[in-house]
């Protein structure tokens, strides 16, 4: 029997060993190159770990309200810019694009979000996010009304319900970044920067 692998180690080894190519998912805003990044791509594409590992942190800490309105913030952000790339994908201008975007009706994919979750099936051709765990046992459900509890009422929730929440962030992240890589050729060709935890310093 293998250990179990932690939340934390999860989003580590996704960090570290990720197809994804810098700037995956801001295709769609054609950015202009700075100094040292030549490429004009924003280094954006792991930011939604970042926030989640962030959120993990203030679990530690006891800050359980606030670890789970960052990790849906992180769940939203990524989705935003997986709709960004999936529009780049479909060869849709930027000017097009970033108008598109404006009538995406939010970015909580939960299960009531029909529109969203039917934009997405449509520009990805997933046909799996029903069928992932937190969806079907109804633990993105709970996510979603602990986040709203806590963002619209100070709700409560504890360390356990707070980690449960960035658990679900975690397989919905980790399922929609296997499409996106999936549907972008070249994409594990291309090289990523690290990006550390704090403390925590790359690997060779």
């Amino acid at each position: 029997m293998q250990p179990e692998v932690s939340i934390s180690e999860r989003i580590d080894a996704t960090i570290w060993s990720s197809k994804l190519p810098i700037g995956v998912y801001d295709a769609h805003l054609n950015a202009d190159s700075t100094p040292g990044n030549p490429n004009g791509k924003l280094n954006y594409s792991l930011l939604h770990r970042q926030l989640l590992l962030r959120a993990l942190e203030l679990t530690d800490l006891g800050e359980h309200q606030a670890a789970i309105l960052i990790a849906q913030s992180a769940n939203e952000l990524q989705i935003e810019r997986a709709i960004s790339a999936l529009l780049s994908h479909r060869g849709i201008e930027p000017e097009l694009g970033n108008a598109f975007l404006e009538f995406v009706p939010g970015y909580n994919l939960g299960p009531t979000n029909k529109r969203l979750r039917r934009l997405w099936e449509s520009l990805s051709g997933d046909q799996k996010l029903v069928s992932l765990a937190p969806w079907r046992d109804g633990r993105l459900a709970a996510h979603i009304a602990r986040r709203n509890a806590v963002a619209h009422r100070g709700a409560t929730v504890s360390a356990r319900e707070a980690r449960d929440s960035i658990l679900v962030v975690l397989e919905v992240m980790e399922h929609m970044e296997s499409v996106i890589v999936d549907l972008m050729p070249g994409s594990t060709d291309r090289r990523i920067s690290r990006i550390t935890s704090p403390g925590k310093q790359p690997g060779p």
